[in-house]
């Protein structure tokens, strides 16, 4: 949207009350290029979320060199448009909020039988769990299976 009134105004003629206003001056060469690269700019901001800083930086600096070199940059419309877009775009994050994102609900642990329920067993894992102390010792008995001893 800002590269459009800096891409127009330099090729249109406007008539204030039978007064011809020109604003086609060597303007025109930079604010068709500045106008494009902004609208292309958007484009791509739009399609792949994965340049938005880049795009927003690219933006505002096309905005602000838009300012001497394409008529005050389209006659401030399209200044404020892109200085506005493109900090838009550098403060944009993308990824959805913490109250949209959905956390599976996770299931009770089940109790082991014959552990005077201690030890539980998460159903997501698999893996055995509990106080300190419950279940079977594994201190010197998985030392011996590291070694390959029986």
């Amino acid at each position: 949207m800002a590269g459009a009134p800096i891409v127009y105004f330099p090729y249109v003629h406007i008539t204030l009350k039978g007064v011809a206003v020109a604003l086609a001056t060597t303007a025109g060469a930079a604010s068709l290029i500045i106008g494009v690269l902004l609208m292309t700019l958007g484009v791509t901001l739009w399609f792949h979320h994965q340049v938005r800083v880049f795009a927003g930086v690219a933006g505002l600096l096309l905005s602000l060199v838009s300012f001497p070199l394409a008529n005050f940059g389209g006659l401030f419309f399209g200044l404020f448009f892109g200085l506005v877009g493109g900090s838009l775009a550098c403060a944009w994050d993308p990824s959805p909020p913490e109250a949209e994102v959905q956390h599976p609900a996770a299931a009770p642990p089940v109790t082991v039988p014959g552990t005077e329920g201690h030890m539980t067993v998460d159903n997501l894992t698999g893996q055995a769990g509990g106080a300190p102390g419950a279940g079977p010792s594994h201190g010197d008995e998985n030392a011996a299976d590291a070694r390959g001893a029986p």
